[in-house]
C-alpha cells in the first residue's frame, strides 16, 4: 500500500522517471527471485510470496530514497492538514476504487457462469483469458493515470487548450495500444493460450475459440478507462463513477447472465465486449457535454 501511495505521490510531484525506475527495479528483482526460490530452492508458493515481498520492498526503497535525498515540489506538512478536505478526496477517488475492486466481483460471476457452461475447465479458460486481459488493462490504466496529473494541473489553471491536448494524446495512445493487443490476440491466439497449457491440445483449442470472442474488448476498453480517469482528474466525480460502475460491474454482470440466454455459452465471452462498448458510448456522450460546457 505504501508502494502504491508513494508512486502516485511522486508522479504527481513531477517525477514519473523515478517511479518507472523503481517499478523496473522491483519487478526485475521479483522475477529473478521467483526463478531462484521456486525452481532452484524448490520453495514453491512460499518462495514466490517471499520474492514478491522482497521485490516490492526494493521498489519502494528506490522511491523513498529519492524522497529523502531530493526536495519535493509538493511537501506535506502535518500542521496544514484539513479534515474538511477528506470528503472531497474520498469523492474523487471513489470511482477508481470501484474500478479496482470490480474485478473481484466480475471474476466470481464469470467463473461461476463458465463452470456452469463448460464444467471445471471453464474456470481455467476464464483464468487464462483474464491473465492476458490484466496486461492490456494495466497498460491502459498506466496511460490514463500518467496523464491524470497533467490534466489536473491544466484544468486547475483554466488552461482548457492543454487539457484538450493531454486528453487527446491519452485517447490516441489508448486506442493504439488496444489495437496492438487486438492484432496480437487474433494473430497469436493459440500460442498465447499455450503459454499456460502447451501440452493440453483440446484445452488450447477450446480456450482460443472463447478468447477470440473476448478480444474486441481490448480495443474498446481504453475509451472508457481514459475518459473515466479524465473525469476523475477534473473532479467530475459523478461522471467518472457512472463510467466505472457501468464498465466495471453493472454491464459485465448483466451481460454474463443475459447474453448467454440468447447466444448460449458463446454469449458469456461477448459480455465484456458488450459492456465495454456501451460504457464507451456513455463515456463519449458525457465527454461531449463536458467539452461543450467548457467552451461556454
Amino acid at each position: 500500500m505504501f508502494d502504491i501511495f508513494i508512486m502516485c505521490y511522486l508522479k504527481n510531484d513531477g517525477h514519473p522517471n523515478i517511479t518507472m525506475a523503481a517499478t523496473i527495479t522491483g519487478t526485475s528483482i521479483n522475477i529473478v527471485l521467483d526463478c531462484l526460490f521456486v525452481f532452484v530452492f524448490k520453495w514453491g508458493m512460499f518462495g514466490a510470496a517471499i520474492a514478491t515481498c522482497i521485490g516490492s520492498f526494493c521498489g519502494t526503497s528506490v522511491n523513498f530514497t529519492y524522497v529523502l535525498v531530493k526536495k519535493l515540489n509538493l511537501i506535506p506538512k502535518i500542521k496544514n492538514i484539513s479534515f474538511r478536505l477528506m470528503p472531497r478526496i474520498l469523492k474523487s477517488g471513489f470511482s477508481v476504487f470501484i474500478l479496482e475492486c470490480s474485478s473481484a466481483i466480475v471474476t466470481f460471476v464469470f467463473i461461476m457462469q463458465a463452470t456452469n457452461f463448460y464444467g471445471t475447465i471453464g474456470a481455467s479458460i476464464y483464468t487464462v483469458i483474464m491473465n492476458w486481459t490484466l496486461i492490456c488493462f494495466n497498460m491502459l490504466m498506466g496511460i490514463a493515470q500518467s496523464v491524470q496529473p497533467l490534466v489536473s494541473v491544466s484544468y486547475g489553471e483554466g488552461n482548457y487548450k492543454k487539457v484538450s491536448t493531454f486528453r487527446k494524446y491519452a485517447m490516441i495512445s489508448a486506442l493504439i495500444s488496444g489495437a496492438l493487443f487486438l492484432i496480437i490476440g487474433y494473430s497469436c491466439t493459440e500460442p498465447l493460450i499455450a503459454v499456460f497449457a502447451k501440452d493440453a491440445t483440446d484445452f488450447v483449442s477450446l480456450a482460443a475459440s472463447c478468447f477470440r470472442y473476448y478480444l474486441p474488448a481490448y480495443f474498446i476498453m481504453g475509451i472508457g478507462v481514459t475518459i473515466g480517469i479524465y473525469f476523475q482528474a477534473i473532479e467530475a466525480s459523478v461522471k467518472s463513477l457512472i463510467i466505472m460502475l457501468l464498465r466495471g460491474i453493472a454491464l459485465p454482470v448483466f451481460g454474463a447472465f443475459i447474453i448467454p440466454l440468447i447466444l448460449h455459452e458463446t454469449g458469456l465471452w461477448l459480455a465484456v465486449p458488450f459492456a465495454e462498448s456501451v460504457a464507451a458510448i456513455v463515456a463519449v456522450i458525457l465527454l461531449i457535454f463536458d467539452i461543450k460546457k467548457n467552451k461556454k
